[in-house]
């Protein structure tokens, strides 16, 4: 079910109305099975392996600390099917172009959310290996932190030890989270509807492998594209955040205005970042982290951000993708801290690099990637006319407000800016943009661009 649907603005207060009136005994019950109906809205194909991922790691994790044999079949288990999902059409084209084709084969559908619910579900094994989990709960308890809606199929991917104690307790209708919950949603829903879904069209044309682009427009698409992928992905978490905190949950954030970095190893630490925590506790820190100098360094950096890269898509291009910014944080970190220059290259060129990178991410493949790129010094006489760049003014003007917010150190979201707003001008916003939730939504809302990972 789509966040930006007329089906989850009537789902939502139907499924938090029934909770808060049900007795604290079935609270638990109904909260997974809405999640249950969330997640299956569009069909029901993609149900039987969530709650199959959920029924092996729950066997595993009660089990694993008296047996490594078990952690590795917590471990090793949802790794197979998330790699036999998700990638098993990336190696069936690289063997074919290999030579090695295997006739009639091809890749299986991707399940909606299988790269998010997976890492929760590996997570919850690990942590109760390393006893970061306290206690094993009950199986019921276990599946609503796995299948919990609001992150449930584009993150924040939680941690079990911060999410767990949150879903044992009573829900009740609290105003005082409530009230700055709907605040979060409808923040979350202004940067995805008047921002990222307005240029998106303009980016999807410029990135269209058939298009035969200019170096203006390349550029201009890429810096829409930036913002488009933001405010989508970020929009995305501001609604879940919000859905959750009207339950009187806290989730994770995600973005800590990542555009605003001063160096390549600040901007993970601002972007995706329930992700990039992730792959910090559970790849690169079990591979040494910084510990064994900064040669050791480097290469876990660069098989780390490698790997995170793989995870967002299975194309070689997000490999390289990742490679890209394994290899300027890794410079940062061979880069002596206080060594001449450092500070004032990385606060210059952070951002160039950065969207040299969205580039990649964006293209179909490598062999598009280098088009793009080799199309920029090209073209630059015509301008931006070869496309209708003024359909896309409004979002930039939108997108430009939120990073103008921002750029005055207020926090990225209503806590710091609609919550300051006389009291008036917060109810006419809020008015307004339920209503054009409720407009779009009922046309169709695009999907959310992490969907797809």
């Amino acid at each position: 079910m789509l966040f930006n649907s007329l089906a989850f603005m009537l789902f939502l207060p139907a499924a938090l109305g029934v909770l808060f009136v049900l007795p604290a005994r079935c609270q638990r019950a109904w909260l997974l099975l809405a999640s249950l109906v969330f997640y299956s809205w569009s069909g029901l194909r993609d149900l039987p392996l969530l709650l199959g991922v959920v029924a092996w790691t729950y066997l595993c994790a009660a089990r694993c600390r008296g047996s490594r044999g078990w952690l590795v079949a917590g471990v090793v288990g949802p790794l197979a099917l998330l790699g036999l999902y998700k990638y098993g059409g990336l190696l069936l084209q690289s063997a074919a172009a290999a030579g090695w084709s295997v006739p009639g084969a091809t890749g299986l559908a991707l399940p909606i959310g299988i790269s998010f619910f997976t890492f929760k579900a590996l997570s919850f094994v690990v942590g109760v290996r390393r006893r970061t989990v306290a206690e094993v709960p009950s199986l019921g308890r276990y599946a609503l932190f796995v299948c919990f809606f609001p992150p449930l199929v584009a993150g924040p991917i939680m941690r079990p030890e911060a999410l767990l104690p949150q879903l044992g307790r009573e829900f009740r209708f609290e105003p005082s989270a409530f009230v700055p919950g709907l605040r979060w949603m409808l923040w979350g829903f202004f940067k995805k509807l008047a921002v990222a879904d307005v240029v998106a069209p303009y980016v999807d044309r410029a990135f269209d492998p058939t298009s035969v682009v200019s170096g203006p427009v390349v550029m201009a698409a890429t810096l829409l594209f930036a913002l488009q992928i933001y405010c989508d992905f970020s929009g995305y978490t501001d609604i879940a955040v919000g859905a959750a905190r009207m339950l009187g949950v806290d989730l994770t954030r995600n973005f800590d205005r990542p555009y605003f970095s001063r160096s390549p190893a600040e901007f993970w630490r601002r972007w995706h970042v329930s992700l990039s925590t992730w792959f910090r506790d559970y790849v690169y820190i079990p591979l040494g982290g910084s510990r064994g100098g900064r040669g050791r360094t480097a290469f876990n950096l660069l098989v780390t951000f490698g790997l995170s890269g793989l995870w967002h898509g299975a194309g070689w291009n997000f490999v390289v993708w990742g490679l890209w910014h394994g290899a300027w944080v890794a410079l940062e970190h061979l880069w002596k801290p206080g060594g001449r220059g450092r500070a004032a290259f990385f606060a210059v060129a952070v951002l160039p690099l950065v969207l040299a990178g969205w580039v990649l991410f964006r293209a179909e493949d490598l062999g598009h990637a280098a088009t793009l790129f080799g199309s920029l010094a090209s073209g630059w006489e015509p301008g931006l006319g070869t496309y209708p760049f003024a359909e896309a003014l409004p979002g930039v003007v939108a997108g430009a407000t939120v990073l103008g917010l921002q750029a005055r150190g207020q926090d990225d979201g209503p806590d710091g800016t609609l919550g300051r707003w006389p009291r008036p001008v917060r109810y006419v916003a809020y008015a307004a943009l339920t209503l054009w939730w409720a407009v779009f939504g009922s046309e169709g809302g695009d999907a959310f661009l992490y969907f797809q990972f």
